[in-house]
């Protein structure tokens, strides 16, 4: 008897071991950001533009994630359920698309990630429930491993994997994963969970934020329907930025509101400031855009002088300045690469404008570069979408 209660406590300490629940740390220097009611106008604040026209030898559908390790692009086109790779002059790669039940084989591609150090392409199958590693050139299938959790979004850092698991409805008689962030090492091993999540929330199908995960300077994490930005590293979880938004006082009863009618679609909810997405973060500024009144708002914040410098709800995708800077368009910012931010033009756009008379003149009498008036005036939608990195003006 001894002998098997000894055993059962050895059992439970190792499981204890294996799933620990975690805090994440506090941070005396959590900055605030107010943001106002009233926008803050500013056409010119992009200093420099580049532009990588990918080859349209492959054709992207929707492109979920963008990822840049070693001068390489890698794309998550959610449309093929395929990862794809182009140097950073738009050349086409390679593509993985191995799609099936068997080993090296998934179903449906979520998310994926870099393991920066070993060299791998991560990929989640939530159909599978199943990681897949595959070398960095996508021509090797390394191993596979199932996990027994439901997340929406994944990604590396520091050889840990972090997964974004918002919703509770998949474990009804669990509660082991309540949790909206777990951690584990880059082989699964010792998990540690985060943020416990309301089981009024967890069992709320709508999400505002599907990716979960920003990347930039730091790993950066929001859960839905928060207005804290958490940093993620091996070793610590913490609070970052608290974003506050003026007169938004009933936000809360109206997200319970929502949660009771089972959507966010109601106008109680639709006045407040809510749904921060598109999050990045460089050493010098931070973007983010959120929703209220129907409106998608951008707003640009200066780190250095601790102040936005743009706060609008629909602003000029293009002028003639920012046009003689060689600078057609402008659309908020979907991730960063060093200090330069990068959008995602969709091809649809870049036809409508281009077919626009007025916009075909002013572009050729105000931009300088032929090279690229040339190649936005033979863009079609048999094109792909064009990826380009913004460089602020210093403030």
């Amino acid at each position: 008897m001894r002998v098997l209660l000894f055993i059962c406590m050895v059992i439970f300490i190792t499981s204890c071991s294996n799933l620990q629940v975690e805090k994440a740390a506090n941070n005396p220097s959590l900055q605030k950001i107010n943001i106002p009611k009233e926008e803050v106008i500013n056409n010119d604040i992009v200093e420099s533009a580049s532009y990588i026209f990918l080859d349209s030898e492959y054709l992207i559908g929707n492109i979920s994630r963008i990822l840049f390790f070693e001068n390489n692009i890698y794309i998550h086109d959610e449309m093929t359920n395929r990862i794809v790779a182009f140097s950073m002059k738009g050349k086409y790669l390679f593509h993985i698309d191995q799609k099936g039940k068997g080993p090296g084989e998934y179903l449906k591609l979520s998310d994926f990630a870099i393991d920066e150090a070993k060299r791998n392409i991560l990929i989640f199958d939530e159909n599978s429930h199943k990681i897949l590693r595959y070398s960095i050139d996508g021509q090797k299938f390394i191993h596979e491993q199932k996990i027994d959790f439901y997340p929406t979004a994944f990604a590396w850092n520091s050889n840990c994997l972090f997964f974004y698991n918002p919703f509770t409805f998949n474990y009804p008689r669990n509660e082991k994963y309540h949790y909206s962030l777990i951690k584990t090492s880059d082989e699964m091993e010792k998990e540690k969970r985060y943020f416990s999540i309301d089981k009024k929330i967890g069992n709320f199908m709508s999400d505002p934020n599907p990716k979960g995960f920003f990347y930039g300077n730091n790993l950066c994490m929001l859960n839905r329907f928060d207005n804290i930005i958490y940093s993620l590293a091996k070793d610590s979880i913490y609070a970052n930025y608290k974003i506050l938004f003026a007169d938004n006082d009933d936000y809360q009863n109206a997200l319970n509101d929502a949660i009771s009618k089972g959507t966010r679609d109601i106008d109680r909810y639709h006045n407040c400031a809510a749904d921060i997405g598109d999050f990045c973060e460089s050493d010098d500024f931070m973007t983010f855009s959120y929703f209220r009144n129907n409106k998608n708002y951008s707003v640009i914040f200066s780190k250095k002088k601790k102040s936005i410098i743009l706060h609008q709800a629909r602003f000029s995708i293009f002028s003639k300045k920012s046009l003689r800077n060689n600078i057609p368009i402008f659309i908020n910012p979907s991730n960063v690469k060093g200090d330069l931010f990068v959008s995602i033009i969709p091809c649809n756009l870049i036809e409508q404008l281009t077919n626009h008379k007025n916009f075909q003149k002013l572009m050729m009498e105000n931009m300088s570069d032929t090279d690229l008036v040339e190649k936005l005036k033979n863009f079609d939608l048999n094109s792909n979408p064009v990826i380009v990195f913004y460089k602020f003006k210093s403030q």
